[in-house]
């Protein structure tokens, strides 16, 4: 499919005037990580495509609210959009709802680009957050890490407590419905208590810090 350029936040322009946003990727805005992010991501992409066809992997959900396609997207000789801004560090993982069929691949790309520091990996703000520091993060996308304290499920959803005052302290929240997703994926809620783990999504402020899990591919063990 034949694309006219590279478009601002990760995004494609095609011939045919559809715009295209690459799935499970954020490029955080200039503002929060300077015009080096922001730009060497359109630049990237523009040199990318340059005279290049490519193939777009429509996701479960192909469009989101801007009616903007939501594709994993391979130029014709299989180079993987998402993994090439991965590596260089231009883009975090975010495999939302319908966009994490290749999460696996996309966030062992961040990992790496993480601990050689490269784009926006070099910048302290990015770097993934304790679970007690979470508080002033309201409002903004985040990779938080710690160790589950306890699990108690609580009406309709499941909460993953990181301190011992659950009122103020930081949480994951799961709908009790989305339970067996993530025991089938490897992360049974009850066997998380005592685990570190590294949760991101956006922080949302309900009593303390809170996370939404939607999906279990927010949510990676660690060591």
């Amino acid at each position: 499919m034949p694309v006219a350029g590279a478009i601002a936040g990760a995004g494609l322009e095609l011939d045919d005037g559809r715009r295209v946003r690459l799935a499970g990727l954020r490029v955080p805005s200039t503002p929060a990580a300077g015009p080096a992010v922001a730009d060497g991501a359109r630049a990237l992409l523009d040199d990318l495509i340059d005279g290049a066809a490519v193939r777009l992997g429509i996701t479960a959900a192909p469009f989101d609210r801007y009616g903007r396609l939501i594709a994993q997207v391979e130029r014709s000789d299989g180079l993987w959009l998402q993994g090439a801004l991965l590596e260089r560090g231009l883009a975090q993982a975010w495999p939302r709802p319908n966009e994490a069929a290749r999460a696996p691949e996309m966030l062992a790309l961040e990992r790496t680009a993480r601990a050689d520091r490269r784009g926006l990996w070099a910048q302290p703000r990015f770097a993934p957050r304790p679970a007690e520091r979470v508080g002033d993060a309201v409002g903004s996308f985040q990779i938080v890490r710690g160790r589950v304290r306890g699990v108690s499920p609580s009406g309709a959803f499941v909460y993953l407590n990181f301190g011992r005052d659950w009122w103020s302290d930081f949480t994951l929240r799961v709908a009790r419905e989305l339970e067996d997703a993530f025991a089938h994926s490897g992360r049974a809620l009850p066997s998380l208590v005592g685990r570190r783990v590294e949760a991101r999504g956006i922080v949302l402020q309900a009593g303390g810090p809170l996370i939404e899990l939607s999906h279990p591919e927010q949510l990676q063990l660690l060591p």
